[in-house]
């Protein structure tokens, strides 16, 4: 391995600027990256991670083995958010990263290498491209049906604190109904109005950090996650 490698992958952690491509050429040389700005990535990015696996890929980029398949292929590469291996004419598939809050992990990734062995560049940018448009596809989706969730559970809670401090009023207030059976209830009632609290504020918790995130001015930048890189 060069110096002009080992100074590379030694540089790396102290990047600011996250690369969109970077690959193996055909000469076996790791080629310059294309810097991209790091607020068009949007909310919810981890730079640790992308950096973490950014090195990871470059280290794979050099580390595995040539490419022992017959007829052209399209090289090893790193995106910008995912590592590509070297991969025969047809459509490469992995699973979406989880940089991001609004990604679901479990849709998939493609990314088209042509007959000729080269990835597909997008007709508009010219750019290699990386379909990651199932990755945010149905996020608002999800988010609109967790919303409804969230206040039809607010509103339950709410009706239970309500007329469970109704009935514990009663039992206090009424004397003639103090014996051990309606202390057991009363206990009980109460348990039920502390946990009826703690679920509503955790819930108001989680709703507040996440209203926070959609917030966040990095997503104002770049709310449309694009769909290529």
């Amino acid at each position: 391995m060069g110096r002009a490698h080992i100074f590379w992958m030694l540089l790396l952690p102290l990047v600011t600027e996250i690369p969109a491509e970077a690959r193996l050429s055909s000469e076996g040389q790791l080629e310059q990256p294309v810097q991209t700005n790091s607020m068009e990535l949007g909310i919810g990015v981890s730079r640790e991670q992308i950096l973490s696996a950014q090195f990871e890929c470059y280290m794979k980029i050099l580390s595995d083995p040539p490419y022992h398949g017959e007829g052209p292929y399209c090289n090893r590469t790193w995106d910008g958010w995912l590592c590509w291996s070297d991969y025969p004419p047809g459509t490469a598939m992995q699973l979406c990263p989880t940089y991001f809050q609004d990604f679901d992990p479990s849709e998939m990734v493609t990314k088209v290498c042509n007959t000729d062995g080269q990835w597909f560049r997008h007709p508009e940018s010219n750019r290699t491209w990386s379909n990651y448009t199932l990755c945010s596809a149905y996020t608002g989706q999800n988010l609109k049906t967790a919303y409804s969730h969230y206040y039809l559970a607010i509103i339950g809670h709410g009706l239970s604190v309500v007329s469970l401090l109704i009935s514990l009023c009663i039992f206090f207030y009424f004397k003639s109904l103090s014996c051990q059976r309606i202390s057991l209830h009363k206990n009980l009632f109460l348990s039920f109005i502390l946990n009826s609290i703690l679920t509503v504020i955790s819930l108001s918790t989680m709703a507040k950090n996440n209203n926070q995130e959609l917030s966040n001015p990095v997503r104002s930048s770049g709310s449309a996650a694009p769909a290529w890189l």
